[in-house]
């Protein structure tokens, strides 16, 4: 498990050589149905931006990898050469909050044991799919 984010923005890409790569966003998915109102909305928004921003650059990186492989562009490994690109899958974990300026100022253990216990469920059904599939 790694945590940087007060170090430096999220960097995927170090990940590449694992087959699967289980990620918390920095923010869900949901859509803001108010338009920004204040200063502290937009601070808000603007911090949004910049956690989405790496993480959505690292996994089209990923993707594209993938995507190229798919079309025979690239080279999977191979035993004589294991250096050689393969596909990884980003999961993402999504917390159920948006978090704005003012949750990263001070970090919250609460955010920290959400994502840990999201993160925990889809182990044990990816685990579950796993024993599901060799057995």
């Amino acid at each position: 498990m790694i945590d940087g984010a007060y170090r430096r923005q999220i960097i995927l890409s170090e990940l590449y050589p694992c087959e699967k790569v289980f990620v918390v966003k920095p923010q869900p998915l949901a859509y803001r149905d108010e338009p920004t109102e204040n200063y502290w909305d937009v601070q808000d928004f603007n911090t949004e931006m910049w956690f989405n921003s790496s993480y959505a650059a690292e996994v089209a990186g990923i993707e594209l990898v993938n995507d190229l492989l798919k079309k025979g562009h690239l080279q999977s490994p191979t035993p004589k050469d294991p250096k050689k690109y393969h596909p990884c899958t980003v999961i993402p974990i999504e917390i159920n909050k948006p978090l704005g300026v003012s949750n990263y100022l001070r970090e919250r253990m609460s955010v920290f044991e959400e994502s840990h216990r999201a993160a925990k469920r889809l182990f044990k059904s990816e685990m579950k799919c796993l024993k599901s599939t060799t057995t």
